[in-house]
């Protein structure tokens, strides 16, 4: 099961340049949403969320798995982890860009996601207000990452599980 953690960004270029690296060396595999190659995706959540009262222009999520889940050297198992990424940021907000750079520089090694998400829903034009806490909220009816991954767990979708 992989445990997620959420942070708002209210510089999406920072945190693109940060989960990319500076020369886009960091990530071991990568999915986005948006075409351009580095710094295109923090463009486009600059450009959606500018002409707003957003504070937040991507929502940050760290995703990471059990010590023995993936193996690092295993480029099929480091693109399963980007896939349960993306997955994970199609589940949470299916109308919105994401881009997901898998990492094997954490601690041991081991491949973790880093998934950004425009905080902007395609659809609807607003801000995405789900998914921003880890427990859900029942005032407002806010969903939490926690009912992400027990949805997952419950459904049979494999967010954190090696198939």
């Amino acid at each position: 099961m992989s445990t997620t953690h959420y942070s708002p960004s209210q510089n999406a270029e920072d945190t693109e340049r940060y989960i990319r690296g500076k020369e886009d060396e960091r990530g071991v595999a990568i999915t986005c949403d948006v075409p351009g190659g580095s710094g295109a995706f923090s463009a486009r959540a600059r450009a959606l969320t500018q002409n707003t009262k957003r504070n937040v222009e991507a929502l940050h999520y760290r995703q990471s798995f059990s010590d023995d889940e993936f193996d690092p050297k295993k480029p099929e198992d480091v693109q399963r982890v980007n896939d349960l990424g993306y997955q994970l940021a199609k589940k949470m907000h299916p109308d919105s860009d994401c881009l997901v750079v898998t990492h094997t520089d954490g601690r041991g090694g081991k491949p973790h996601n880093h998934i950004l998400v425009i905080n902007h829903d395609n659809e609807s034009g607003k801000a995405l207000s789900d998914y921003r806490t880890f427990h859900d909220r029942r005032a407002g009816n806010q969903r939490g990452l926690q009912s992400a991954n027990g949805t997952a767990a419950r459904t049979g979708d494999t967010f954190g599980h090696a198939a």
